[in-house]
């Protein structure tokens, strides 16, 4: 009895918890169809391929092409990043139901973090931004590894999918925005680990989708590096635009800024910033990491797993300025790395010192939940911004849009 009250509990609290994921995101789902709440995002992907290829410009010409056949911008707009988010969270919550030998904390401490799923909700700077692309293939490849670990599938049916949805889909997903190609170091790693696992031997039967991925590779950086981006076709481009209702023209000379003008423009910026940036790190991803590595099997390279994994992401600390958003890739990415492997099985209640740690654990879940959030950008110290904020900010701001107490042109654009 005391067993089956157990399982019972514990599905009972995975079903709250993913009925308050999808709530929450679902309101800001339904509030994003009457405001622009990215109006960077929202100019950004009007960015399309109509005077010809340019970097991000996939979702603005499917845009633009279903707003001549009757759907309006803001519904693809707002239907688009939902739709991902719901698949994010769906990946997400399958990747960490590998808890079961251990206490069911662990389990809400991941899917409660402000650093991982709940980021772009604490912060609606983070929310409706192109990297949930490259996120959802760098989570459904850690499943798909996972599997793998799990022998659920064996090494033939892991490179069938990665060579046929995860390149494929990865090399798509940098079309959307050029910084999703830096998620392929985390896919290269992954298989290649797997691969050595059972000594390249695989790999013959797959020479043919192996070129056929590089080829597309190679011919997505040359159109990259061939057609920039530059002031002049941005205006042009601009002009073109048989709408422009929510868009400014500023966010696209920002896009096509020079390499050496965003170094500059870096340094200035964020001077006064670096060490509190470095602290919301460091508070976030210590936690992760330590209770990923203590719940799983050991494995000889997880730690070049990460390192590589994560090292391209370095690159964007130097030209853009949303560090809170960077700090957030880079903890999914650690993530999706160490929750591939096997869980291994450890006695939380063992004694009663366990016990005390326990404790003390659920509170620090409690406080991250409801107290703190990851700023998305920018000088925190110019804008007098730190790490406090979390459910209960949202909670009163929801219920002062509720009691039209609430000015929502001050804070979001409209349609």
């Amino acid at each position: 009895m005391n067993l089956k009250n157990n399982i019972n509990s514990i599905f009972f609290t995975k079903l709250i918890i993913a009925i308050f994921l999808i709530s929450v995101f679902s309101y800001v789902f339904y509030f994003s169809l009457n405001n622009i709440v990215n109006y960077w995002t929202y100019s950004e992907i009007h960015i399309n391929y109509s005077l010809g290829f340019t970097k991000r410009g996939l979702l603005g010409s499917i845009m633009l092409y279903l707003e001549s056949i009757g759907i309006s911008k803001n519904i693809f707009f707002s239907f688009i990043f939902y739709f991902l988010t719901l698949c994010n969270i769906y990946l997400f919550l399958n990747l960490i139901n590998r808890f079961k030998k251990n206490h069911l904390f662990f389990y809400i401490f991941f899917s409660l973090n402000p650093a991982l799923l709940l980021f772009s909700f604490y912060d609606l700077g983070g929310y409706a931004r192109t990297e949930i692309f490259g996120i959802f293939v760098c989570l459904l490849h850690a499943l798909f590894a996972q599997n793998f670990y799990y022998r659920k599938t064996d090494t033939q049916k892991y490179l069938k999918l990665s060579f046929i949805f995860i390149y494929p889909l990865s090399l798509i997903t940098v079309l959307i925005h050029e910084l999703n190609i830096l998620f392929l170091s985390f896919h290269l790693i992954t298989t290649i680990i797997i691969l050595k696992k059972n000594k390249f031997r695989e790999i013959k039967n797959f020479k043919f989708l192996i070129i056929i991925n590089l080829i597309f590779t190679f011919f997505i950086i040359y159109l990259l590096l061939t057609y920039p981006f530059t002031k002049e076709f941005a205006q042009k481009l601009y002009n073109n635009l048989p709408n422009k209702n929510g868009t400014s023209f500023w966010i696209w000379e920002s896009i096509a800024l020079s390499f050496s003008e965003r170094i500059n423009s870096q340094i200035i910026f964020m001077s006064g910033s670096i060490l509190l940036y470095f602290f919301i790190l460091l508070f976030y991803i210590m936690p992760i990491f330590y209770f990923l590595i203590i719940t799983s099997e050991k494995n000889k390279f997880y730690l070049i797993n990460i390192s590589f994994s994560v090292l391209p992401f370095i690159f964007l600390f130097l030209i853009g300025i949303d560090w809170g958003r960077w700090i957030h890739i880079i903890i999914i990415v650690i993530f999706s790395c160490l929750i591939q492997f096997k869980e291994k099985k450890i006695e939380i209640f063992k004694n009663y010192k366990y016990k005390i740690c326990t404790y003390i654990f659920l509170i620090f879940v409690i406080f991250q939940l409801v107290f703190t959030r990851i700023p998305h950008c920018c000088n925190l110290v110019k804008l007098n911004l730190n790490i406090f904020g979390g459910i209960i900010p949202k909670i009163e701001v929801f219920y002062r849009i509720l009691n039209k107490n609430y000015n929502i042109r001050e804070r979001f654009h409209k349609y």
